[in-house]
């Protein structure tokens, strides 16, 4: 509609997000999913225009804390296949929590109840012309919509405050009292 009403041909689109969009009735979600995939591709290649396609995970694999593939995506094998580029944004969860089975949305928890950002990770599951496998970390304020970019040792760190938080009811007023990174490691 817009590219129609304006001539303009835009950078980018955004499509926030695939589970969501309408389609003809008398469809199976699966039906539908794949039917809004056909002409999303369709569109970026006739229009020769990225297309920044946002899904959900399936519920069975972000519960189990599966949410390190492709097989995570909810709906359909058709969303990893037509994708150039795969990239996963979920809570970051340190050894010890995938030990005690913690789900990205304990970790979401123990964070907001510490007062503190959400740990996340971004991950390159799938490149069709680069490389995979990759992870960018990040810490998100939802008060502010903002993300900021962390390494992994100040990942586990704010995963330990909040677990201690969540455990004692303490915090931690000043640097002092944190732990270094080779005890995080522990």
């Amino acid at each position: 509609d817009y590219i129609g009403a304006t001539g303009e041909t835009p950078a980018l689109v955004v499509i926030d997000y695939l589970q969501i969009l309408q389609t003809p009735g008398g469809l199976t979600d699966k039906q539908a999913i794949d039917a809004n995939i056909r002409a999303i591709s369709a569109f970026a290649v006739q229009r020769k225009i990225p297309v920044l396609l946002l899904s959900s995970f399936n519920r069975s694999g972000s519960a189990l804390g599966k949410t390190s593939d492709n097989a995570a995506l909810s709906g359909s094998a058709l969303i990893e296949y037509q994708a150039e580029a795969t990239l996963l944004l979920d809570a970051f969860r340190t050894a010890k929590d995938d030990r005690g089975k913690l789900t990205a949305y304990d970790v979401i928890s123990q964070s907001n109840a510490a007062g503190l950002p959400v740990p996340v990770r971004l991950t390159v599951l799938k490149n069709r012309n680069g490389m995979a496998g990759m992870s960018a970390y990040f810490t998100f304020d939802g008060a502010h919509a903002l993300y900021t970019e962390r390494t992994p040792a100040e990942l586990e760190q704010l995963r330990y405050r909040a677990q201690r938080t969540g455990r004692d009811g303490g915090t931690f007023p000043d640097r002092s009292q944190e732990v270094s990174e080779s005890e995080l490691m522990m």
